[in-house]
């Protein structure tokens, strides 16, 4: 992933799940397009829970801008 400013949305349980997650993305982009700037390149998931595990799943969308 290039380096620059990103907008960022932290997830945790249930707002990790489809189609709840999409809310995320949808917040990450608004926040980007509100304040004049340009989506840089397409949103990352960065995982900060395992999978499969008997941990509450914590998901953050990054979205770099420009």
């Amino acid at each position: 992933m290039a380096g620059g400013q990103a907008a960022c949305v932290m997830t945790v349980g249930p707002e990790t799940d489809f189609p709840v997650i999409l809310g995320a993305y949808d917040a990450a982009a608004d926040w980007i397009q509100k304040n004049g700037h340009e989506m840089a390149e397409p949103p990352r998931e960065i995982w900060h829970s395992r999978l499969g595990r008997n941990v509450e799943p914590k998901m953050e969308i990054v979205w770099l801008f420009k």
